[in-house]
């Protein structure tokens, strides 16, 4: 009889702490709904911004600062394509030593 009175308790206490958690579960989703409509409507106001910025033509970067940064674009690609041709080669070598050295 104990012991099945004991079961009980258990169970009954599995149950009340189930019940909390989903309890807590619940604030904690209703919680991040909540930032996550924010965040959404700061996102809607910055997209309609930009798509102001867009329309009426005046970009934040002007044209020097395109061409600037496109030529900037292009040696950055360049240089890190010869950066990976030099790595391959490297990481070749570096296999055939140990290949001779094992």
């Amino acid at each position: 009889m104990v012991d099945k009175n004991e079961a009980k308790i258990r169970d009954l206490t599995e149950r009340i702490t189930a019940l909390e958690s989903s309890a807590s579960f619940e604030a904690t989703r209703d919680a991040v709904r909540e930032v996550q409509m924010e965040m959404l409507e700061k996102l809607r106001s910055v997209k309609e911004a930009m798509g102001k910025d867009v329309a009426g033509g005046g970009g934040s970067a002007s044209s020097k600062e395109m061409e600037r940064l496109k030529a900037e674009n292009e040696r950055l690609t360049k240089e890190n394509a010869k950066q990976a041709y030099r790595i391959e080669h490297l990481c070749g070598s570096v296999r055939e030593l140990q290949g001779k050295l094992s």
